[in-house]
Formats: structure tokens, C-alpha cells, sequence
């Protein structure tokens, strides 16, 4: 932290940090795309040949699914925003279309926070988890989808994994996707190193709270959808 602080000082005045990292602390300067764990120039523009940055390359490599989460939290903070990954629902959330029964995916519930991207042959993929929100529910699968965001690539999605939350996985591939499916499940697994963990914390915590959804927009004049009694309007949608 004493080594660094010349490089907060610098970012927090506008000055070249960059330098300041270099001149003064000696320590490697680059910028890092926290969706994609991709380390970039220090103007954050150009993608890093690692081979000739092996300091970096080391850094890069120590950063895994978790502490990306915590960087993440932390950009949140200093704009002055609550975590969405942490924010526990406490209203009725409209999501048109659900059905009880099935899975809906982390971030459409808890939405704007870090996208978990994969760059595969300069294909760029979305690794999307999808829970089971129904409370009453005692299902312990989610399902990983691989979606790839170069949408004129011609190649389509290579398909999705089935994680059961007591051990065990299925790879299922779609678009002779297998080669590409087990390549992109290596790199997740790698990432996250506690995957089940993960996975299993926000099982929980999408059962919480597949008690706010609704499927419908909700009157003002209605009973409020969570249960309360009251009228929507004297309750979650005051």
C-alpha cells in the first residue's frame, strides 16, 4: 500500500499515474478489464502480449472470479451505488413472461453488475447462470450457458453445462460445439476455483428472492404481490 500510494494520488489529481507507477514505485502499470480479466495498456485500449510482460501475466493470473466480484464492489462504491449482487430484494420485481418452475438468469434479477466474459479464437463469450427462483422449490441444478456475443461469427452458442450443487456436472453441446464448450468450462473452472460455492450462494440467494417476483405489472389499487395486505401503492410501490 505504501508503494502504490503514489499511484492513488496520481489517479485521484489527473497526473499520469502511469509514471507515477514506474518513477516512483517501480511497480507495473496496466489497465484491467474486470468483465473479461483481459490485462490492457495503461490507456486501457490495447490488449497486453503477456509473453513480454511476465510480471503482469503473474498478476493477471492470481485474479480470480472472486476478487474480480470485489473489484467490481468497489467500483460500485466509489460512484455511490449499492452492489446489485449484493442487494437483497425488497420489492416486487416485474419479469414478464417467467413461469414458476423456471430458471431465470443472476442478472436478470440482479441486474448491472459484472458481466463474466470469455475471449475464445477472438470469439468473445458470456458465461450466463440460471437459477430456479421458486422458493418452494428443492431442485439443486443450474445451468451455465456459454453465449457467444460476436453475433456474426456464424458460429452459435456451443451449448451449456449442468452443475449440481452436491458435486457432479453434464456438459451438454449444441452446433458441434463440444471442442469449444470444454474449452470455455476449463476456463470457467479456472476463473472460479470455487465455482459450487459460488454457484450454491447465489442459488440461495435467487430463492430469497423468487418471492418479489410478479409476472404481470401490478395496479396501484391491488394487493401487493408479496403478501403484506396492503394495497400495492401504500406498499412496494410506494
Amino acid at each position: 500500500m505504501a508503494r502504490g500510494a503514489c499511484v492513488r494520488h496520481a489517479w485521484e489529481t489527473g497526473a499520469d499515474y502511469e509514471a507515477a507507477a514506474r518513477e516512483s514505485s517501480g511497480l507495473p502499470a496496466f489497465a484491467f478489464d474486470i468483465d473479461a480479466a483481459l490485462p490492457l495498456a495503461p490507456n486501457g485500449e490495447e490488449p497486453l502480449d503477456l509473453a513480454t510482460h511476465p510480471e503482469i501475466r503473474a498478476i493477471a493470473e492470481a485474479i480470480d472470479g472472486e476478487v474480480l466480484d470485489a473489484i467490481a464492489s468497489l467500483w460500485h462504491r466509489a460512484k455511490g451505488r449499492r452492489d446489485p449482487g449484493t442487494v437483497p430484494l425488497t420489492k416486487a420485481l416485474l419479469v414478464p413472461g417467467w413461469r414458476p418452475g423456471e430458471k431465470l438468469p443472476w442478472g436478470e434479477v440482479y441486474k448491472g453488475g459484472r458481466r463474466d466474459l470469455y475471449v475464445l479464437d477472438a470469439q468473445l463469450y458470456e458465461a450466463v447462470d440460471f437459477y430456479c427462483p421458486t422458493p418452494d422449490c428443492a431442485c439443486d441444478e443450474v445451468t451455465v450457458d456459454f453465449v457467444p456475443l460476436n453475433v456474426f461469427s456464424g458460429d452459435g452458442p456451443p451449448g451449456y453445462v449442468r452443475v449440481r450443487l452436491a458435486g457432479g456436472h453434464e456438459l451438454c453441446a449444441e452446433n458441434n460445439g463440444e471442442a469449444r464448450l470444454d474449452a470455455l468450462w476449463d476456463a470457467f473452472c479456472r476463473r472460479h476455483p470455487g465455482h459450487l460455492e459460488r454457484l450454491a450462494r447465489r442459488h440461495a440467494e435467487m430463492k430469497a428472492a423468487g418471492r418479489w417476483l410478479i409476472t404481470r405489472k401490478v395496479g396501484r389499487n391491488e394487493p401487493c404481490p408479496c403478501g403484506s395486505g396492503q394495497k400495492y401503492k401504500k406498499c412496494c410501490g410506494a
